[in-house]
């Protein structure tokens, strides 16, 4: 997925790259108080997210879209930062509060983990979750992703999940 007309599709989901043109959904997403309350390190508001990604238009190269197959509207974030804990890439997706515990999560997960896998020449992929969303550490589980460790950053407890390839 290295160009913008790239897609990943699934039953009922269309993700790609971030474009300029979604700045504002990605601004809106980082800001919504829900979705803040599980991701960490966001304090920006609204405006100051949209502004600081307007002068960094690169940024939106770390993230891609959720869609609706059939509307084509937007429901989420997928983005592969690098963890400061372990110092390797980890999946976070960050869904739309409407869109959550529909199983759209779950879909997006396993697209993208097949496709971070077989784009990075790897067999593992970490993901991290706030220790108290529950929603998001079933969602890992069930998708085969180990515990691996409970750690603090900014006095928030994250645990550290790992998918391994069956090799």
């Amino acid at each position: 997925m290295s160009n913008t007309n790239s897609w990943i599709i699934t039953d009922r989901l269309k993700i790609r790259q971030a474009l300029g043109s979604d700045s504002e959904f990605v601004s809106k997403v980082l800001t919504n108080e829900k979705v803040r309350q599980h991701m960490g390190g966001v304090i920006a508001t609204f405006e100051e997210t949209l502004s600081h990604i307007g002068k960094k238009p690169q940024l939106l190269n770390n993230f891609y879209i959720i869609l609706l197959q059939n509307t084509c509207e937007k429901i989420g974030l997928i983005s592969f930062p690098l963890n400061s804990e372990i110092k390797e890439s980890e999946l976070s997706i960050a869904l739309m509060p409407l869109y959550c515990k529909k199983g759209y999560g779950s879909e997006a997960l396993r697209s993208m983990r097949n496709f971070w896998l077989a784009t990075n020449n790897t067999d593992h992929l970490y993901a991290t979750v706030s220790s108290d969303n529950t929603d998001s550490i079933s969602m890992l589980e069930t998708n085969d992703f180990k515990y691996i460790k409970k750690y603090k950053e900014r006095s928030t407890s994250h645990l550290l999940y790992k998918y391994e390839k069956n090799t």
